[in-house]
């Protein structure tokens, strides 16, 4: 895991952090995440190399990062994965929208690009109307939404209002 450690960590050392051993920790829960194929912070923390000489340890040190009310997962998962796809080369971009009634009462958006077979938010939404179908006008005025909220962190031609 370590050289799954060093691949991962140079994505996050461009995010604004507070401290740079949230970086590291964060670098190693998705390496542990990638490594495990699995949402289990024990099988993530288990690779870790740490001064902490129990396992234990290792898994509070992981709960704590996740709890901490100073990293924003808002201002970190946008930029990571935006720079992921300015690596995406040639490769076909598929942008995905999303939506789903909740309670019957809200219509949640959402915006994600489709890679492997799933699917990667970049963008969400929720709307109080009950219907599922989005019409091309609010379709419109989420994606600008989105683009504003993200502007710095979305490629223009990622959600087609790139300049011609």
């Amino acid at each position: 895991m370590p050289r799954l450690y060093q691949n991962v960590r140079p994505f996050l050392s461009t995010l604004p952090w507070n401290d740079v051993r949230n970086a590291d920790t964060c670098a190693w829960l998705i390496a542990g995440c990638l490594e495990s194929q699995t949402c289990s912070i024990p099988a993530w923390v288990s690779g870790r190399i740490s001064k902490a000489q129990v396992a234990q340890s290792r898994e509070v040190q992981a709960r704590r990062f996740l709890n901490n009310p100073k990293v924003d997962p808002f201002e970190t998962y946008a930029p990571l994965v935006f720079q992921a796809l300015q690596h995406w080369g040639e490769h076909l971009l598929v942008l995905a929208l999303d939506t789903s009634v909740l309670f019957g009462k809200f219509c949640l958006i959402r915006f994600a690009v489709l890679f492997r077979g799933r699917a990667l938010p970049l963008h969400q939404e929720l709307n109080n109307h009950r219907l599922k179908t989005v019409g091309l006008r609010e379709r419109l005025k989420v994606g600008i939404r989105a683009k504003a909220r993200h502007s710095s962190t979305i490629p223009n031609t990622l959600l087609g209002f790139g300049s011609k």
